[in-house]
């Protein structure tokens, strides 16, 4: 080999050599990338707050994510996190991204902040409105101040809100939506969100709490009768009878105006709690058309004057005719003396069903009295007092047979005849040489339970004697062209007064 041959295959060796070492050099310098975090969940208190995550990494990194109530910072070697405060009682969460910038490697990190305590306040709304507060030119703000949704509850039909539901906090408007012709009324209306409720309670004054109740009204063919049961506050009571196709088409301010236009005239009768003491608290009126439709109005007006209930109670005359009116005829009821099985007088009533006019009758009731003072009472009475006094009594006791004293009088029998019973026979005491009078009077019930229109009574002359017969008398009840109106008092039944006529 040449010797410049050789030289340049031992340049050529080294060269390799050295290109070979600096190649391995070069390999030993390069590291692989690297990201960590020493956080990987953040949790807040609703608020807020600063939490610094530290971040190692060899390479170049960046952080993505977040929401509006989280501000994240980046630092070069850590993410700054700043939650602000949680005015919500919902819990918030959000996740942010630490990554390497070739997005290579990834560190995510979840962050939550805790809901608020929940806050419900209500303010505002002094809770009372006048009787005539009706449109919202009469309402109230209530002021709720809250964190979350709410709803409200217990709205009754008459008060209006702008709003029943809603989310944080809120003006809404609350009224009345119509006058109060009653006693006040109240509402408790509960505003709610989760877990807690508030309650405020509404009230709309009302009219006076006067009143005048007609209570146990009872009604026959052609009269009726009722009471009054009256409040303490009552001062007086204005009351009048229309037909139900007249009053159908008032309202309580035409009834107000019409007691103004017609007081004088006598069309209104005015009583108060002390002519109710004085007079008596019982009404009847007779002379009703049969099978009419009647409305009794009463007003009642406390000690300033002011209105109170207004009160309609219907008064249903009945049909006069076989069923609805059936009786037993004075030719059914005969009265005598006799003995008892211990030799003592009495008298002895016999009663049959009549077969034409009691067809219909289910139960017949006979009310036989051997006195005066009674007598004196019912001889100058309508046939709706006389019955108001016999359904009373029957009220009390409905058995078939009963002995009673009413007042000062003596023994009262009653006997009831039912069924397939045709006849019956009762006796009662007799005390010849006192007794002026004796009365009959008898009654009946329909198939329906319902007391029949008429009652049929009549009397007996005791000392009006014609060969040992007793004479019977029978009196009908009072006949007008126009209802008569009368009060009389169940204390001194023998006090009575026309009223209106």
């Amino acid at each position: 080999m040449k010797k410049k041959d050789f030289y340049w295959s031992l340049l050529s060796i080294i060269m390799m050599a050295l290109l070979s070492v600096g190649i391995s050099a070069c390999g030993d310098d390069e590291e692989d990338p690297t990201l960590t975090v020493d956080k990987q969940t953040v949790s807040f208190s609703s608020g807020g707050g600063n939490v610094v995550i530290n971040v190692m990494s060899n390479t170049d990194w960046s952080v993505t994510g977040g929401d509006s109530w989280l501000i994240v910072t980046k630092s070069s070697d850590a993410v700054n996190l700043t939650a602000q405060k949680n005015e919500s009682t919902e819990e918030k969460t959000t996740t942010i991204i630490v990554k390497t910038d070739d997005n290579a490697l990834m560190q995510p990190i979840e962050v939550r902040i805790e809901g608020a305590e929940q806050i419900l306040e209500l303010s505002g709304l002094d809770a009372d409105f006048e009787k005539t507060d009706c449109t919202s030119d009469n309402a109230q703000e209530l002021t709720i101040t809250c964190n979350a949704e709410w709803k409200i509850n217990g709205k009754p039909e008459w008060l209006s809100i702008s709003n029943t539901s809603g989310k944080g906090n809120m003006k809404i408007k609350i009224w009345p939506n119509s006058v109060n012709k009653s006693t006040d009324r109240k509402a408790t209306i509960i505003v709610s969100s989760g877990s807690k409720q508030l309650e405020k309670e509404i009230t709309q004054k009302g009219i006076s709490s006067a009143y005048a109740h007609p209570k146990d009204n009872m009604t026959l063919t052609e009269s009726s009768v009722w009471r009054y049961d009256f409040s303490n506050e009552l001062h007086h009571v204005y009351f009048t009878l229309m037909r139900e196709i007249i009053v159908s088409g008032m309202t309580d301010d035409d009834i107000l105006r019409d007691i103004t236009l017609n007081e004088s005239e006598g069309y209104w009768v005015r009583r108060t709690p002390k002519q109710f003491e004085n007079n008596g608290n019982f009404f009847s009126w007779t002379g009703l058309e049969k099978d009419t439709k009647y409305t009794l109005i009463s007003v009642a007006f406390d000690d300033n004057n002011e209105v109170g209930e207004i009160n309609r109670m219907a008064i249903n005359t009945k049909k006069d005719d076989s069923y609805n009116s059936p009786y037993i005829h004075n030719d059914y009821i005969n009265a005598s003396y006799s003995q008892n099985a211990d030799g003592d007088l009495v008298y002895k009533i016999d009663i049959r069903k009549d077969p034409v006019n009691a067809a219909y009758a289910d139960k017949f009731y006979t009310w036989a009295i051997a006195s005066t003072g009674i007598f004196e009472t019912l001889s100058n009475s309508t046939d709706a007092i006389r019955a108001y006094y016999m359904w009373r009594e029957i009220k009390k006791n409905p058995a078939p047979h009963d002995t009673y004293v009413m007042g000062t009088d003596r023994n009262v029998i009653r006997e009831r005849l039912e069924g397939p019973v045709a006849e019956t026979s009762f006796t009662l005491p007799a005390n010849v040489g006192n007794d002026k009078y004796m009365q009959i009077i008898t009654w009946c019930t329909l198939s329906s339970g319902d007391f029949s229109g008429r009652i049929n009574w009549c009397y007996y002359d005791l000392q009006s004697e014609s060969d040992g017969k007793r004479k019977m008398k029978q009196i009908s009840q009072m006949n007008t062209e126009e209802p008569v109106l009368v009060q009389f008092d169940l204390k001194n039944p023998s006090e009575y007064t026309i009223i209106k006529q």
